[in-house]
Protein backbone atom coordinates (compact mmCIF):
# COMPACT_ATOMS: atom_id res chain seq x y z
CA UNK A 1 0.00 0.00 0.00
CA UNK A 2 1.21 3.49 -0.78
CA UNK A 3 0.90 6.56 1.41
CA UNK A 4 -1.70 8.02 -0.94
CA UNK A 5 -3.86 4.92 -0.54
CA UNK A 6 -3.44 5.01 3.24
CA UNK A 7 -4.63 8.62 3.24
CA UNK A 8 -7.72 7.72 1.26
CA UNK A 9 -8.39 4.70 3.49
CA UNK A 10 -8.13 6.90 6.59
CA UNK A 11 -10.46 9.43 4.99
CA UNK A 12 -13.07 6.65 5.00
CA UNK A 13 -12.10 4.95 8.26
CA UNK A 14 -12.10 7.98 10.60
CA UNK A 15 -15.65 9.13 9.70
CA UNK A 16 -16.79 5.48 9.85
CA UNK A 17 -15.39 5.25 13.38
CA UNK A 18 -17.31 8.40 14.28
CA UNK A 19 -20.50 7.09 12.69
CA UNK A 20 -20.36 3.76 14.52
CA UNK A 21 -19.56 5.54 17.79
CA UNK A 22 -22.51 7.85 17.26
CA UNK A 23 -24.71 4.85 16.43
CA UNK A 24 -23.78 3.27 19.76
CA UNK A 25 -24.98 6.41 21.55
CA UNK A 26 -28.23 6.36 19.58
CA UNK A 27 -28.84 2.71 20.46
CA UNK A 28 -28.12 3.35 24.13
CA UNK A 29 -28.16 0.24 26.26
CA UNK A 30 -30.03 -1.92 23.76
CA UNK A 31 -28.48 -4.34 21.29
CA UNK A 32 -25.28 -2.38 20.85
CA UNK A 33 -22.71 -5.20 20.62
CA UNK A 34 -22.72 -5.61 16.79
CA UNK A 35 -22.07 -1.90 16.34
CA UNK A 36 -19.45 -2.01 19.10
CA UNK A 37 -17.63 -4.81 17.27
CA UNK A 38 -17.61 -2.79 14.04
CA UNK A 39 -16.42 0.28 15.97
CA UNK A 40 -13.59 -1.71 17.53
CA UNK A 41 -12.62 -3.24 14.19
CA UNK A 42 -12.51 0.19 12.60
CA UNK A 43 -10.30 1.39 15.46
CA UNK A 44 -7.95 -1.52 14.86
CA UNK A 45 -7.93 -0.68 11.16
CA UNK A 46 -6.59 2.77 12.07
CA UNK A 47 -3.76 1.05 13.93
CA UNK A 48 -3.10 -1.25 10.96
CA UNK A 49 -2.80 1.77 8.62
CA UNK A 50 -0.20 3.50 10.84
CA UNK A 51 2.93 2.10 9.09
CA UNK A 52 1.84 3.44 5.71
CA UNK A 53 0.62 6.74 7.12
CA UNK A 54 3.90 7.19 9.03
CA UNK A 55 5.74 7.38 5.69
CA UNK A 56 3.54 10.31 4.69
CA UNK A 57 3.91 11.93 8.11
CA UNK A 58 7.71 11.72 8.06
CA UNK A 59 7.81 13.27 4.61
CA UNK A 60 5.45 16.06 5.76
CA UNK A 61 7.46 16.77 8.90
CA UNK A 62 10.47 17.64 6.73
CA UNK A 63 8.48 20.65 5.53
CA UNK A 64 7.49 22.19 8.86
CA UNK A 65 6.90 25.62 7.37
CA UNK A 66 4.01 24.32 5.30
CA UNK A 67 0.58 25.75 6.26
CA UNK A 68 -1.60 23.43 8.31
CA UNK A 69 1.17 21.65 10.23
CA UNK A 70 -0.49 22.48 13.55
CA UNK A 71 -3.77 20.97 12.32
CA UNK A 72 -1.97 17.83 11.17
CA UNK A 73 -0.09 17.36 14.45
CA UNK A 74 -3.27 18.06 16.43
CA UNK A 75 -5.10 15.45 14.37
CA UNK A 76 -2.42 12.87 15.12
CA UNK A 77 -2.64 13.64 18.84
CA UNK A 78 -6.45 13.43 18.81
CA UNK A 79 -6.40 10.05 17.05
CA UNK A 80 -3.82 8.66 19.47
CA UNK A 81 -5.85 9.95 22.43
CA UNK A 82 -9.04 8.41 21.01
CA UNK A 83 -7.33 5.05 20.51
CA UNK A 84 -5.71 5.02 23.95
CA UNK A 85 -8.86 6.06 25.79
CA UNK A 86 -10.97 3.59 23.80
CA UNK A 87 -8.68 0.75 24.79
CA UNK A 88 -8.52 2.05 28.37
CA UNK A 89 -12.33 2.15 28.56
CA UNK A 90 -12.63 -1.43 27.36
CA UNK A 91 -9.86 -2.54 29.70
CA UNK A 92 -11.32 -0.63 32.63
CA UNK A 93 -8.10 1.31 33.15
CA UNK A 94 -7.95 4.65 34.93
CA UNK A 95 -8.43 8.00 33.25
CA UNK A 96 -9.85 10.61 35.53
CA UNK A 97 -10.98 8.33 38.34
CA UNK A 98 -13.89 6.53 36.67
CA UNK A 99 -14.75 4.66 33.53
CA UNK A 100 -17.28 7.28 32.31
CA UNK A 101 -14.48 9.88 32.36
CA UNK A 102 -12.45 7.62 30.06
CA UNK A 103 -15.41 7.30 27.72
CA UNK A 104 -15.94 11.07 27.78
CA UNK A 105 -12.31 11.62 26.81
CA UNK A 106 -12.70 9.02 24.05
CA UNK A 107 -15.81 10.70 22.66
CA UNK A 108 -14.28 14.18 22.87
CA UNK A 109 -11.09 13.04 21.15
CA UNK A 110 -13.14 11.26 18.49
CA UNK A 111 -15.23 14.34 17.73
CA UNK A 112 -12.09 16.46 17.60
CA UNK A 113 -10.46 13.89 15.28
CA UNK A 114 -13.39 14.06 12.84
CA UNK A 115 -13.33 17.87 12.75
CA UNK A 116 -9.55 17.93 12.29
CA UNK A 117 -9.73 15.18 9.64
CA UNK A 118 -12.09 17.32 7.59
CA UNK A 119 -9.85 20.37 7.97
CA UNK A 120 -6.73 18.33 7.17
CA UNK A 121 -8.28 16.66 4.12
CA UNK A 122 -9.59 19.96 2.82
CA UNK A 123 -6.07 21.43 2.85
CA UNK A 124 -4.54 18.40 1.18
CA UNK A 125 -6.85 17.43 -1.62
CA UNK A 126 -5.96 14.39 -3.68
CA UNK A 127 -5.70 15.17 -7.36
CA UNK A 128 -7.12 12.63 -9.74
CA UNK A 129 -4.54 10.83 -11.80
CA UNK A 130 -4.92 9.47 -15.27
CA UNK A 131 -4.33 5.70 -15.28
Amino acid sequence: MKGREANLALLVVVPLAAATGFAMFLLGSGPVWPVALVHGAVGLLVVVLVPWKSVVVRRGLRRLRRPGVFTSLSLGAAVVLALVTGIAHIDGAWAGGASPATLQLHVGAGILAVVLTLAHARRRRVRARRT
